[in-house]
């Protein structure tokens, strides 16, 4: 079984490229939402709203709830967010040794072919590592490279009790051997400005946005936080063939 692990915040046509993409090749999709932000702030259950535009995979979709009402303590940002991921283990329970779990965020998607071809490296590779390129506020606007989707077997990630970490290793090839696959896709804050600020005024970074600067200006000019200028890229088969399949329904998130 390959078990596909994500938490969830409203990425509504990012979810709808991850499902689309890995639907033949994983069995199950582990979606876990929170009932707070991670600045601790009430919000909806976005995916269980909307649950009926994804009807045709919920197959395979399970969905979990965090509750992250009670979090206590010092850097409760943290906690949530934590909170959250690890909680995707409870679907993993009766998972067997080699059963395989694909652990990102959600706007971090792993190339299906890619996945389907180097799975086999399990054999000897702790953790596989998808090193893709990273784009931000449109599907086709680069920023540079990106480490997202780390794959293993579930005998390497059951005894990791903080999947935080187990996130963290795709990164150190001194704390495990990891094999990276040049491939996947890094698709964050993708929308409009109202869409994106409030996305980052509700995950654990939200404070780390550099004074001064302003949301709506950086996007309208296709730039970073730290001003780096965004690399307006073509679409070609590079691309998540769905993406390239429904260019005119998402023409509103191409640049």
């Amino acid at each position: 079984m390959i078990y596909d692990c994500f938490p969830f915040f409203n990425e509504f046509e990012v979810l709808e490229l991850r499902l689309n993409e890995l639907y033949n090749v994983v069995d199950k999709f582990v979606i876990c939402e929170s009932n707070f932000t991670h600045q601790g702030k009430p919000k909806p259950l976005f995916f269980l709203e909307n649950k009926e535009k994804f009807k045709k995979f919920e197959d395979k979709i399970i969905h979990l709830v965090f509750d992250a009402k009670n979090i206590k303590g010092d850097n409760k940002h943290w906690k949530r967010e934590m909170g959250q991921r690890n909680y995707l283990k409870t679907a993993l329970k009766k998972c067997k040794n080699e059963d395989i779990i694909l652990l990102s965020d959600v706007d971090e998607i792993p190339d299906a072919k890619l996945l389907a071809q180097n799975l086999s490296k399990l054999k000897e590779y702790d953790i596989l590592t998808f090193a893709g390129k990273f784009y931000l506020y449109k599907f086709n606007l680069c920023i540079g490279g990106w480490n997202g989707t780390a794959v293993a077997l579930w005998k390497t990630v059951k005894w990791i009790k903080n999947l935080c970490v187990f996130r963290g290793l795709r990164d150190k090839e001194e704390k495990k051997k990891i094999y990276f696959i040049k491939g996947g896709w890094h698709f964050s804050f993708i929308g409009d400005v109202s869409k994106i600020q409030y996305k980052f005024d509700s995950y654990t970074h939200a404070k780390d946005f550099p004074e001064g600067k302003d949301m709506k200006t950086l996007v309208e000019n296709n730039l970073y936080w730290n001003n780096q200028k965004l690399t307006k890229e073509k679409l070609d088969d590079s691309f998540p063939e769905y993406l390239l399949r429904n260019e005119d329904k998402f023409k509103d998130l191409i640049s």
